[in-house]
């Protein structure tokens, strides 16, 4: 897949992929390929759809997003995406996800909101995706499916 990925990016100067371990920041903010497109003295988005949530607690998660935010310019955006738990609703499906890939924890939308730490939370805040700026009020109380992920958007200052 990595190949395909470059092969389909090698005409294209503003892109690149990266080899590196997510978990070892340095690793991947001082690779050659990517500083040579982002200038981290600047303002970045910094997505991590997905990412997180496959980070265990042992890996310290809060001091792997730290060192992330620390090179990040004041003004950058950081986006973050991450499983909810809902306790025994959600303990099969955690349990299901950690035998079948290895990886992804479940967190509360209290922890999830502490992975902002640093920046300030743009409105409305970490919520259930169904939530982040609805063109409509939801009229529905939300489903289990729809409260399995919660995403919101920061700012560092």
């Amino acid at each position: 897949m990595l190949a395909h990925g470059r092969a389909l990016l090698a005409e294209n100067e503003h892109t690149t992929v990266v080899t590196a371990d997510f978990r070892e920041p340095g690793s991947v903010l001082d690779h050659p390929d990517l500083t040579a497109l982002i200038n981290f003295d600047e303002p970045v988005g910094l997505l991590l759809f997905a990412v997180v949530h496959h980070i265990e607690d042992d890996e310290d998660p809060a001091g792997i997003l730290a060192a992330y935010r620390e090179r990040l310019a004041s003004g950058s955006y950081l986006f973050l995406s991450h499983f909810v738990t809902h306790g025994e609703e959600t303990r099969e499906l955690e349990k299901v996800m950690l035998a079948d890939l290895g990886r992804g924890r479940f967190r509360t939308l209290d922890e999830i909101t502490a992975f902002f730490d640093g920046f300030d939370l743009q409105e409305p805040g970490v919520v259930y995706n169904p939530l982040w700026r609805p063109e409509e009020p939801l009229t529905e109380t939300m489903t289990l499916t729809e409260r399995l992920v919660a995403g919101g958007l920061g700012r560092k200052a």
